[in-house]
């Protein structure tokens, strides 16, 4: 039987095979984020409520205003919260990744599934949901000074909207939560094998 001490041996070897290919997570800070939300995805009035776990990627809990013209079904999105997710620089190389990732969200919220909306960053078509950015690898680096090329490091930044709920790592530890999460995949699994995405 599954428990939450195989789960967690589980995460610990994912995050062991993430650190030996030298993946390694962003450099961003709140105010980073809060900019990045602003700059690309024209939130007003942001503010980072708090940052969740990530092995290799940052996410922040985002409130703000944004104009409807940014969600790809024209959702008036006022005063709503969002995840401002920044992968690392590994994973941000395989953009075709990145996009099917984002068709398989959509796929499954059309079926039903509770997925979160992939918002598009302000001035791109309707199906392009993602922009690239430039970070620092570390606060001691800047973005200005071009001599410091290799210490920065190129980024897919996307925006979502924030579906309320807790944490798996929150409610993992019965038999009967991992039934159900399990359940879950196996549904979404199901429902993505009639698709035409690659996962």
């Amino acid at each position: 039987m599954l428990t939450s001490r195989h789960l967690a041996y589980t995460l610990g070897l994912l995050k062991q095979d993430l650190m030996e290919r030298g993946v390694r997570k962003p450099f961003a800070s709140r105010e980073l984020a809060v900019r990045l939300a602003e700059k690309i995805f024209g939130i007003k009035n942001a503010s980072v409520l708090e940052e969740f776990d990530c092995y290799s990627d940052r996410a922040f809990h985002i409130k703000g205003f944004q104009s409807s013209v940014n969600s790809p079904h024209g959702e008036h999105l006022n005063g709503q919260e969002f995840v401002l997710k920044i992968l690392n620089s590994c994973d941000s190389n395989d953009l075709e990744f990145v996009e099917g990732e984002n068709e398989t969200i959509q796929f499954l919220q059309k079926q039903g599934f509770p997925c979160p909306m992939v918002l598009r960053p302000t001035g791109n078509s309707d199906s392009d949901l993602k922009a690239v950015v430039t970070l620092p690898i570390s606060e001691k680096v800047s973005l200005k000074n071009k001599e410091n090329r290799n210490n920065l490091e190129r980024c897919v930044v996307r925006l979502m909207s924030f579906l309320p709920g807790k944490p798996v790592k929150e409610f993992c530890g019965s038999s009967t939560s991992l039934f159900i999460i399990g359940q879950f995949v196996g549904l979404a699994s199901k429902a993505l094998q009639v698709s035409n995405i690659f996962v």
